[in-house]
C-alpha cells in the first residue's frame, strides 16, 4: 500500500497521546501561537482514531504517561519557537 503525503492536524492533546501510545508519532508544528499535532492520514490514523472515538479501553497509568510525554514535547516546541509564557514557563528574560 502506498504512503499517502497528506497530513492530518489535530489540536487535542488526549487525542495525540492516544495515538502516540498505538505506534503513531505526530510531527508537531506552530501555527498562531498554537502546536498542531500532525499525523499521516492513512489507514492506521483513522482505525486508531474510531477506537479512540469508541472509547476503547486503555491503561490508566499508559495513558498517563502517553499524556505526559506529548505535553513535554508540546511545551518543548513552544519554548523553542519563542512562542512560551515567559515567566510562566521558566523565561525569565522578556
Amino acid at each position: 500500500m502506498e504512503k499517502s503525503s497528506q497530513q492530518i492536524s489535530i489540536l487535542d492533546l488526549n487525542t495525540a497521546a492516544f495515538l502516540s501510545m498505538h505506534g503513531l508519532e505526530p510531527q508537531l508544528s506552530m501555527q498562531g501561537g498554537r502546536v498542531v499535532f500532525n499525523f499521516q492520514a492513512d489507514a492506521e490514523f483513522y482505525k486508531l482514531s474510531s477506537l479512540y472515538n469508541d472509547n476503547l479501553s486503555v491503561g490508566c497509568l499508559d495513558f498517563v504517561q502517553a499524556l505526559k510525554k506529548m505535553r513535554g514535547k508540546m511545551l518543548n516546541m513552544k519554548e523553542h519557537t519563542g512562542n512560551g509564557n515567559g515567566v510562566k514557563n521558566g523565561n525569565f528574560n522578556r
